[in-house]
């Protein structure tokens, strides 16, 4: 399950319907530690939360009464809530074990050491550029191809326009 810090998240955790009023226990680990975080007993209505938990993780009791033993993760941190989570529910011998890989990425906006920027954006302003440049150099080729050359010998120019015309040469 992926997640982002500051966001809360529920993990999802639902008792099979055969384990009538069991108890319900949420573990952490990382790092091959455990902890346990929040117990829960359906009988009783009675749950705990481990001290340094209190505030990060929420149970929804009148959910939980029916089977839905999910956990809310409040305004989670990256460097404290990424890891497993192991919801497990009890009655007697009988268990029902769901783990969860927890992964909490950074908020949008923020970047992590490992990330370098991307310089793709600078080949894309070259690119254009040079698109540009082609551009208005051919508009200015096709412009200089229309305009008349005014000539410098009118003599030259007179006897062009006679061949031109089918006029005989004198």
């Amino acid at each position: 399950i992926t997640g982002t810090e500051g966001r809360d998240l529920t993990i999802r955790c639902l008792a099979p319907t055969y384990l009538n009023n069991p108890i319900l226990f949420w573990t952490f680990s990382r790092n091959d530690k455990s902890t346990l975080i929040l117990s829960y007993d359906s009988r009783s209505g009675h749950s705990f939360s481990l001290p340094s938990w209190v505030n990060q993780v929420e149970l929804d009791a009148y959910r939980a009464a029916f089977g839905d033993g999910s956990l809310r993760l409040m305004d989670p941190k990256h460097s404290e809530h990424s890891g497993s989570y192991i919801c497990e529910f009890s009655v007697g011998q009988s268990k029902h074990i769901e783990r969860n890989q927890v992964t909490i990425d950074e908020p949008h906006g923020q970047r992590s050491v490992s990330e370098k920027p991307s310089y793709w954006w600078i080949l894309g302003v070259v690119a254009a550029v040079l698109v540009v440049a082609l551009a208005g150099l051919l508009a200015f080729v096709k412009l200089r191809g229309r305009v008349k050359k005014p000539r410098n010998h009118p003599e030259e120019e007179t006897e062009l326009n006679r061949v031109k015309d089918g006029e005989p040469a004198q």
